[in-house]
């Protein structure tokens, strides 16, 4: 089986935030054919990491209410064997997860993914 997440190490978690650190693996699903001389995580991947593990800790609502993304940023590449910090916020109120990826080579992503509520 191909794996599609990188090994998670859950370092922080309260009732709406947590934090964990990511390992990166080489073998990952993500890396085959993508940039096969100079292979970096996508974009695309890095928010299903966070969409993925984000339920593990916190309240969200299932994947299927997924509405979009806001403030979307990708500042910095994450290649293979990199260490990666996710960090996770619950804001209820909006409907919102906001997430946020760095490393010691400052910040890899951020955004926040928005759900519909249940009703809509």
């Amino acid at each position: 089986m191909t794996e599609t997440l990188p090994h998670a190490v859950w370092i922080e978690s309260s009732g709406h935030a947590a934090a964990a650190m990511l390992e990166v693996g080489a073998h990952l699903a993500i890396f085959d054919g993508h940039f096969p001389a100079t292979p970096i995580v996508p974009g695309v991947a890095q928010v299903d990491w966070a969409m993925a593990l984000a339920p593990q800790r916190l309240p969200v609502p299932p994947r299927e209410r997924f509405a979009r993304l806001d403030v979307l940023k990708f500042q910095g590449i994450i290649r293979p064997g990199a260490r990666v910090r996710l960090d996770l916020e619950w804001q209820p109120e909006k409907l919102a997860l906001a997430f946020r990826l760095s490393s010691a080579s400052g910040p890899h992503a951020s955004g926040r993914i928005v759900f519909r509520s249940e009703h809509d």
